[in-house]
C-alpha cells in the first residue's frame, strides 16, 4: 500500500460497516443460541481472521480482513453486556461492565505500547513492518 494514499484510512474505517450492520442480528442470534458457545465461536473466528490479517500483501486482502473482523467483532462486545446481565442483577452488572470495558481498553494500550517499544522492531538497523512484526511474534 502506498502510505501517501487513503487506502489506509479506509481499510480501518471499513471494520465499521459490517460492525454496523451485523450487531443487531448477531444479537438476536444469541438469543436463540448458548451464548457460551456463540461467543467462543466469535472469539475465535475473530482471533484467526486477525492473526492472518498479518500474511496479507495487498489492499483488497486487507479490506476483505476488515469487513470480517467487524462482522465478528458486531457480537462480541454486545454479546458479553447481554451474557453478563443474564447472571448477574442490576446492581453488580454495572461493575462487571466496567470491568469489561476496562481491561478490554488497558489491554489495547498494552498492546499498542508492547508492540512499538520490542526490540524487534529494528532489525540490522532498519525498520521491520507490521506485518513482518507480528509474523515474527507467532513464531
Amino acid at each position: 500500500m502506498d502510505p501517501n494514499t487513503n487506502q489506509f484510512q479506509i481499510a480501518v474505517s471499513i471494520l465499521f460497516v459490517t460492525y454496523v450492520i451485523f450487531e443487531t442480528p448477531s444479537n438476536l442470534i444469541l438469543k436463540r443460541m448458548k451464548p457460551a458457545r456463540y461467543l467462543a465461536g466469535l472469539m475465535f473466528l475473530w482471533g484467526l481472521v486477525a492473526t492472518f490479517s498479518a500474511f496479507v500483501t495487498n489492499f483488497a486482502g486487507l479490506v476483505a480482513c476488515r469487513l470480517l473482523l467487524g462482522m465478528f467483532e458486531a457480537g462480541l462486545f454486545p454479546g458479553v453486556i447481554l451474557y453478563l446481565s443474564m447472571f448477574y442483577n442490576r446492581r453488580n452488572v454495572s461493575l462487571r461492565q466496567a470491568w469489561f470495558y476496562g481491561t478490554s481498553a488497558l489491554a489495547g494500550g498494552l498492546g499498542v505500547s508492547a508492540a512499538c517499544s520490542h526490540p524487534m522492531n529494528e532489525a540490522n538497523g532498519r525498520r521491520v513492518s507490521l506485518r513482518m512484526l507480528s509474523v515474527r511474534w507467532m513464531a
